[in-house]
Formats: C-alpha cells, sequence, structure tokens
C-alpha cells in the first residue's frame, strides 16, 4: 500500500490498487512513473 511506497517528489497523488499494486501519481505538469521519474 502507498504508506509503504516512496512516491516520487513531485508525484501528486499514490493510488492503492488491488490487492498489492500501487501506484504513484506526477503532477500535472509532470510525466514519468510517479515512483522514480516525474520530469
Amino acid at each position: 500500500p502507498c504508506l509503504f511506497i516512496k512516491c516520487h517528489s513531485k508525484a501528486s497523488r499514490c493510488i492503492n490498487r488491488w490487492p498489492f499494486k500501487t501506484q504513484c501519481i506526477c503532477g500535472e505538469d509532470t510525466a514519468g512513473n510517479g515512483r522514480t521519474v516525474c520530469d
């Protein structure tokens, strides 16, 4: 879950996806995978 995942500093939010996947979302003016890249 998002509690245990470190998203990128520019990521705007994290989404919990069942069962064990999480998705980090980059901010509006950035693009990337959300976890390690948000340019």
